[in-house]
């Protein structure tokens, strides 16, 4: 590929197909390109039938989410109250070097030292390796939210099938400015997922 960089008055020419033209034929050029590339995107949404969902009113409004949600968050605090446990080990530890400090020998006072720095080592790995890149957190959390989450776009894909529509946007994403309401199709896919879950028992019957 070969690229031109003729400067053509204040406008510097780097596409080969546009050299040698001026200035405003570039930009007609240019803005031909542009009106032709949205007549053809406007031509295939005419032909395209297009909904929205609001992903996080169906996550909301998801009985199996917050449950899963829940179990993550009891396991969460598991590790937070070894965190805690460790943390209070390591503050008892200094605060028992800084107290005895004159009482200890040199060797002792190293080996304690070395046992503090052993500690604090092991608490920055034991974070790394609970909430760092592919710690234990976010493997639990895929563990118990991928499914979910693949049910859910299940859930949505029947639901564009059921209404003939050919594409589906995501309304939290920000990409949808304006839309009627009968393009939304969230209540239908909470109405879905609602019917497809597993009703609970009730443990309060002849209470």
């Amino acid at each position: 590929m070969f690229y031109c960089f003729e400067r053509v008055g204040s406008l510097t020419c780097n596409n080969s197909r546009f050299c040698g033209f001026k200035e405003d034929e570039v930009r007609f050029y240019i803005a031909l390109s542009m009106a032709l590339i949205l007549l053809f995107s406007s031509a295939i949404q005419a032909q395209s039938k297009i909904g929205y969902v609001d992903s996080k009113k169906i996550r909301d409004s998801y009985e199996a989410v917050r449950d899963a949600e829940k179990l993550l968050n009891e396991e969460n605090r598991k590790w937070e109250q070894e965190l805690s446990e460790k943390n209070r080990n390591l503050d008892k530890m200094e605060k028992e070097l800084e107290t005895y400090s004159l009482l200890l020998s040199n060797a002792r006072k190293k080996e304690r030292t070395d046992e503090i720095s052993a500690l604090h080592q092991e608490i920055q790995q034991f974070q790394k390796q609970v909430w760092g890149d592919a710690g234990q957190y976010f493997k639990k959390q895929e563990e118990l939210l991928r499914p979910i989450y693949e049910n859910i776009k299940v859930a949505v894909d029947e639901i564009a099938d059921d209404r003939g529509l050919d594409i589906v946007f995501d309304s939290i994403e920000g990409n949808i400015l304006f839309a009627k309401e009968n393009m939304d199709i969230t209540e239908d896919v909470i109405e879905l997922l609602r019917r497809q879950s597993p009703k609970k028992k009730n443990t309060n019957r002849g209470r």
